[in-house]
């Protein structure tokens, strides 16, 4: 298995991509309790990515 060097500028993506994902998971903990359904937390989360992000997420399923 080869080890592919990343540059910088995909370094700062992925940084970029971990914080986004960090700062959603922080907002949707209080929401996640017995008797909400996955598609609610889906579209939580997604509304949260588009409207307060303003980044495009990934497929949901």
């Amino acid at each position: 298995m080869s080890v592919t060097i990343k540059t910088p500028d995909e370094i700062e993506k992925m940084r970029i991509a971990g914080r986004l994902g960090s700062e959603v998971l922080d907002y949707i903990t209080p929401f996640v309790k017995p008797g909400v359904t996955t598609a609610e937390v889906d579209r939580l989360c997604h509304d949260y990515m588009v409207n307060v992000q303003g980044c495009i997420p990934a497929p949901l399923n």
